[in-house]
């Protein structure tokens, strides 16, 4: 793909027995309005240059040949992708895969619903390297594993989850491996509720 270019209302799917995505972008700047990738062998949509974006995108039926990609898998360093309004659903792996060392993205209005596989989440972080990935109004419902699930080389990101719904999913609303449990904890701005005494 080059640089700078709009792709407006397509379907994209390939040969589901082959490990290869819908859709594999390799140009920067590029902005998907309204694409739909479907039925595709590993990811729905691989997303791994500068700026690019996705706005009301939908991926489903991925994952056939290689579920550890997800619907809209994220992996170019530094590279500020944003997703909004994009429904990942039932497909084999986790709905949205942030993977790249360095990988900032923005995720708005989302949802990730019915995934399966072991590797079923609703988001995965596996990036490093203190790129920030927010998160607002993000829904995960129905997958198999965790909602959004931390692995170990996460490090020392900042994610910022905001107005997000985390339900009737097989594993952990939030899951951390428990080498990362501590880096991964929730901002301790809050105060702690008071506990009555045990005599009480």
């Amino acid at each position: 793909t080059a640089d700078w270019h709009r792709f407006e209302y397509m379907t994209f799917t390939n040969n589901p027995t082959r490990a290869r995505p819908g859709c594999d972008v390799a140009g920067s700047g590029v902005i998907f309005w309204r694409c739909r990738a479907t039925n595709t062998g590993n990811a729905g949509f691989w997303l791994h240059e500068l700026g690019t974006g996705c706005y009301g995108c939908e991926a489903d039926a991925f994952g056939n040949n290689s579920t550890g990609y997800g619907g809209f898998r994220l992996t170019r360093s530094v590279a500020n992708i944003v997703l909004v309004g994009c429904h990942a659903h039932d497909g084999h792996g986790a709905g949205f895969a942030i993977t790249a060392p360095g990988c900032s993205a923005g995720l708005a209005y989302c949802i990730s619903a019915n995934n399966d596989s072991t590797s079923g989440n609703g988001i995965v972080l596996t990036t490093s390297n203190n790129r920030a990935v927010y998160i607002q109004n993000f829904v995960a419902y129905g997958n198999t594993a965790d909602g959004i699930r931390f692995f170990a080389t996460t490090g020392n990101v900042p994610v910022v989850l905001v107005s997000s719904i985390l339900a009737g999913n097989g594993g952990y609303g939030i899951a951390a491996d428990a080498t990362d449990r501590k880096s991964t904890r929730l901002n301790s701005s809050h105060t702690d509720i008071a506990r009555m005494p045990s005599s009480a």
